[in-house]
């Protein structure tokens, strides 16, 4: 049974990786963040793109990053 679980999800997998592309083009930005972290919002952030951003959203990302983690307790 292992092995048709496997195939399975090698099946799967192709069909994912086939249509990845087209699904995200076709997904507005707020989707494809949507469940991720600031940290993981972030990292997929490159050096320009925080270049680019306004003094205004720089700020508020610094005081977000500055402030405790509550959920450290």
């Amino acid at each position: 049974m292992a092995g048709k679980q496997s195939l399975y999800e090698k099946q799967f997998q192709r069909i994912i990786n086939s249509m990845g592309t087209d699904l995200l083009e076709k997904m507005t930005p707020e989707e494809r963040v949507r469940g991720l972290t600031v940290s993981e919002r972030l990292a997929g952030l490159n050096i320009e793109d925080l270049r680019t951003l306004d003094p205004e959203e720089k700020a508020v990302f610094l005081q977000v990053l500055n402030q405790p983690d509550k959920t450290q307790n």
